[in-house]
């Protein structure tokens, strides 16, 4: 599980960036749905999900044993083309909860070979899945794992340089890492769960705090530090 923590990925917003894959999926192979599930000790959390109905589609959270439980653990790619005349996973919960008939999951494994979720396209009736739906599926996971790898790289090595930096409160440093990642105040306001006053105040403190006058020399400082991301 801390391999999965150290995505940094975990319980927060969808983006693009992981939106574009699920969605991909669903139109090119043509299923109900599709999702990117990282697995925790609370469950599946749903970074990027396309085609799936409320509550869940908002929630993006998922107790309990699902197919993804089972290609955390398999060796290669899972390939169900009727699930409920299957002996291994008729009983999987969301059968009955999600209507889940056919499923195709590739798992997603860290550079280190850590399991930490699994790339899902699901349907609602029985599916003979075709060689190039799992070529489409595990291209997908791919790119996946290539995004998951560099944002918990970079993330890693923003929050080191960012820890580092001279007298700064954590709300401070919160508020500068997300400045530098290109952030306005309400978005950041939003994810922080404060006000846009209050986000001010963070940002007019840090600029103090390290002698830099606008937001143009946070960027240069950020530069300078490593936290900048020119390649995102």
């Amino acid at each position: 599980m801390a391999a999965v923590r150290r995505t940094n990925l975990l319980d927060t917003p969808p983006e693009e960036c992981f939106d574009r894959l699920t969605r991909l999926a669903v139109e090119t192979v043509g299923v109900t749905a599709a999702f990117l599930s990282l697995v925790d000790e609370a469950g599946d959390f749903y970074k990027s999900n396309f085609g799936f109905s409320e509550p869940l589609a908002t929630t993006r959270r998922l107790a309990g044993e699902t197919f993804c439980h089972h290609a955390l653990v398999s060796d290669g790619v899972v390939i169900i083309d009727d699930a409920r005349s299957d002996p291994t996973y008729a009983s999987v919960p969301t059968i009955q909860t999600l209507g889940v008939v056919a499923y195709l999951g590739v798992p997603l494994d860290s550079p280190e070979g850590q399991p930490l979720g699994a790339l899902c396209l699901i349907d609602t009736k029985p599916r003979r899945w075709s060689r190039d739906d799992v070529t489409t599926a595990c291209l997908l996971a791919r790119a996946a794992l290539r995004e998951i790898d560099f944002r918990s790289r970079s993330s890693s090595s923003r929050q080191e340089a960012a820890k580092n930096a001279p007298h700064l409160s954590r709300r401070e440093r919160e508020v500068m890492l997300r400045l530098v990642a290109g952030q306005r105040l309400k978005e950041i306001a939003h994810d922080l769960g404060l006000s846009d006053k209050t986000v001010a105040t963070h940002r007019q403190r840090l600029l103090r705090k390290l002698q830099l006058a606008d937001n143009r020399e946070l960027y240069r400082y950020a530069l300078r530090q490593g936290l900048l991301d020119w390649s995102a």
